[in-house]
């Protein structure tokens, strides 16, 4: 008489009908594991896996939460259900579960770039930007990832850094249609864009020049020059926009609310609760005065810059 199959045996059929997209299939042998074994790993993975497919949510997230209870070091389990509620449109959650996946794998690809696409729903397009960057530092030939960045890109209206990455997408990916789609508004938008006067110019007025005592001398930068130099300021100016956005973003989502939250525990006067909020208030301070610091930086860099380009020749 043959004896019924082990927990092992069935992981490994579910799996197999899970890769056929045998959706119910894999679910009833997954669940017959977990009769063996109620904490099998791979179980719970597997049958949140096959729920998100499914698109039946809160039976994945039930499966990955457990999974992360089982494995609470494991950054995979919370990166799963950054998917799931990302796909719920749960996008504040996604990205708290997401940032609690970074702290335990800051080498993920899949967490900073789930991340990005979270903060992009979210509306926090500095946020989403300095995310999909990371997953690019980490793992530069994913097409999507490069389409994405170029998308935030574009929202925050800087066309000709989404086109850089348009292309890497095609690059990567030529018959991409949505970075062809993309890199074809990129070029529209530098195309419709109104001739304004470049903040960052070197001329002055009559006046003004009468008034300067000091004597400038000028000279006719190189093809080359003026190419550093504007990839230079475009460079500065979008790192500027995106802390800026940050700092913006942080005073909203965090510090405020902290702050909120401080006056109440203290006109309650519940003494637990106001050390709580005391110490979240001054989290929020920390990371409010760390943006603020590198906005600063920031700012000083470009000034740098324009006073190196104000050099006299020698």
């Amino acid at each position: 008489m043959n004896s019924a199959p082990d927990a092992g045996t069935l992981c490994r059929e579910a799996q197999m009908a899970l890769r056929h997209r045998q959706y119910d299939r894999a679910a009833e042998l997954f669940h017959q594991a977990l009769q063996h074994d109620p904490d099998l790993i791979e179980a719970h993975r597997g049958l949140g896996t096959v729920y998100f497919h499914k698109e039946q949510y809160d039976q994945a997230v039930e499966h990955f939460n457990r999974w992360m209870q089982i494995r609470p070091l494991e950054a995979a389990p919370y990166i799963n259900l950054g998917a799931v509620y990302t796909r719920m449109g749960e996008y504040q959650k996604a990205a708290d579960i997401l940032q609690r996946a970074i702290q335990r794998d800051s080498r993920s690809f899949e967490a900073y770039y789930n991340l990005g696409l979270a903060y992009r729903k979210l509306g926090q397009l500095g946020m989403a930007m300095n995310a999909y960057r990371e997953a690019i530092r980490i793992n530069p030939d994913v097409p999507d990832a490069h389409q994405n960045l170029a998308n935030v890109f574009l929202k925050m209206g800087n066309p000709r850094k989404a086109i850089e990455h348009y292309e890497k997408a095609l690059e990567l990916a030529p018959d991409f249609e949505r970075a062809k789609r993309g890199l074809e508004k990129a070029r529209d938008a530098i195309a419709e864009a109104p001739q304004t006067v470049n903040p960052f110019g070197r001329l002055v007025d009559e006046q003004t020049l009468a008034r300067n005592v000091a004597r400038t001398e000028f000279r006719e930068l190189s093809l080359e020059e003026r190419f550093a130099d504007r990839q230079a300021l475009s460079d500065l100016t979008t790192e500027i926009i995106a802390i800026a956005t940050e700092w913006l973003e942080g005073i909203r989502d965090k510090l405020s609310p902290a702050l909120i939250e401080l006056h109440r525990s203290v006109i309650d006067e519940d003494n637990r609760m106001v050390f709580a909020a005391y110490d979240k208030y001054r989290e929020a301070i920390q990371q409010h005065d760390a943006v603020r610091e590198r906005l600063r930086r920031s700012v000083e860099k470009l000034r740098q810059h324009e006073d190196e380009m104000k050099q006299p020749p020698e």
